[in-house]
């Protein structure tokens, strides 16, 4: 595969996994500085490691999700947190990457985690209320 066909391998699958609406965002925010990095992450991350066959996307979701935990990266958390709910996850993997994690990221990771995916359903919860 050259990088072109990487490319565009990587943004269907990106598109795929977080949903158009947050990769438009993403892009709408690229700037001069940021165009290399972007291309990188869609080229490498999305177009290399998450087009290969050997885990299924459901799998990396919950891979990266208790990874984001492990690095107290709680704006990825979220954010994959949050287009793993929109695009079908069950709440019940979700819980079980917390608990799993609390055993091998600690406790005090796992509270948070917890804090979080509920305000992100609180979020959620709102927004489909019109509050």
């Amino acid at each position: 595969m050259n990088d072109e066909e990487r490319r565009n391998a990587g943004m269907a699958v990106r598109r795929k996994v977080l949903g158009n609406a947050h990769v438009d965002r993403a892009i709408s925010r690229t700037t001069p500085f940021s165009k290399d990095f972007q291309d990188f992450i869609v080229r490498y991350a999305w177009g290399e490691v998450w087009t290969r066959p050997g885990l299924d996307h459901r799998t990396r979701r919950l891979l990266v999700i208790g990874t984001m935990m492990a690095l107290a990266r709680w704006e990825e958390f979220d954010m994959h947190v949050r287009t793993a709910l929109a695009g079908g996850m069950v709440l019940d993997d979700i819980k079980e990457v917390i608990l799993q994690q609390a055993v091998y990221c600690g406790v005090p990771v796992a509270n948070t985690a917890t804090h979080r995916v509920e305000a992100l359903l609180a979020e959620t919860a709102a927004v489909k209320t019109g509050q």
